[in-house]
């Protein structure tokens, strides 16, 4: 994907060229809902709610392709356990590349009390 902002649809195609589907209206409904999950679980502070495919997608870009993923195993949960599987592994692969190139200083927190 480009530098440009993301629209939601082009996650959408992503998520389905990882399991081969066709257009599909229930996964397009389905995907809204997903994307805001996917929102809500890593956004860091508030964020613009996705109403349609058309919508920008709402985080920063870098989180494109591990949100493609993230839909991907959600829509085919139920119908391909093992697929769903293989998609939720990549997907949690990513997230962690994703933490590991943001910049950070561990250190223990410091009792003030």
């Amino acid at each position: 994907m480009n530098c440009e902002q993301t629209v939601c649809e082009r996650i959408y195609n992503l998520a389905m060229d990882f399991i081969a589907e066709d257009d599909n209206d229930d996964f397009k409904a389905r995907c809204v809902n997903f994307i805001n999950a996917f929102a809500v679980e890593h956004a860091v502070g508030e964020y613009e709610s996705v109403t349609n495919l058309s919508d920008p997608f709402p985080l920063p870009q870098r989180f494109s392709t591990a949100c493609a993923l993230y839909i991907a195993a959600a829509l085919v949960e139920n119908e391909n356990r093992e697929m769903a599987i293989r998609l939720t592994d990549k997907y949690k692969e990513s997230i962690k590349q994703i933490k590991s190139e943001i910049p950070a200083i561990v250190e223990r927190i410091t009792e003030v009390y």
